[in-house]
């Protein structure tokens, strides 16, 4: 089955990722392999049991999540190209009255920020969980339940 092979160039991924929540790089390289294994797996989900489709879930909960965290970094990279943008026009101002706010955007980059950590944090978790429960088993087994 193809399904193993493309469980483990996912897992090959999680080196550098678990303990490094600033290799977003690598997070989305994860994910991304980890898309075909979702498609094929979705495939087969009427073919088998329940514990397949729990596997499917695991998997495609993890797909998503890491897509949420990419966007988040992808928001937060144009916000501070826009904060920037905005203290640049700030310098050329001769009134401070002419100032735009910047506090709202540099509030909203650390809530995003809180976040982003927080779903990478429970994206790890889902990884070291995938190691202690050896959930590639897990799914090969579910094919012949």
């Amino acid at each position: 089955s193809i399904i193993p092979i493309l469980f483990d160039k996912v897992f090959s991924c999680k080196i550098g990722i678990i303990g490094h929540p600033r290799n977003k790089i690598k997070l989305h390289r994860m994910r991304i392999k980890a898309k075909p294994l979702r498609y094929i797996m979705e495939i087969y989900i009427s073919a088998f049991n329940e514990e397949f489709k729990s596997c499917f879930d695991n998997i495609k909960h993890f797909v998503e999540k890491t897509g949420d965290i990419h966007d988040m970094d992808v928001l937060n990279l144009k916000l501070k190209k826009f904060l920037n943008e905005i203290r640049f026009f700030n310098k050329s101002q001769k009134s401070k009255k002419d100032h735009m706010a910047t506090k709202p955007i540099r509030e909203c980059l650390i809530e995003l920020t809180k976040k982003r950590n927080n779903e990478f944090d429970k994206i790890c978790s889902q990884i070291k969980k995938w190691e202690e429960d050896d959930f590639k088993n897990k799914i090969l087994l579910s094919f012949s339940n």
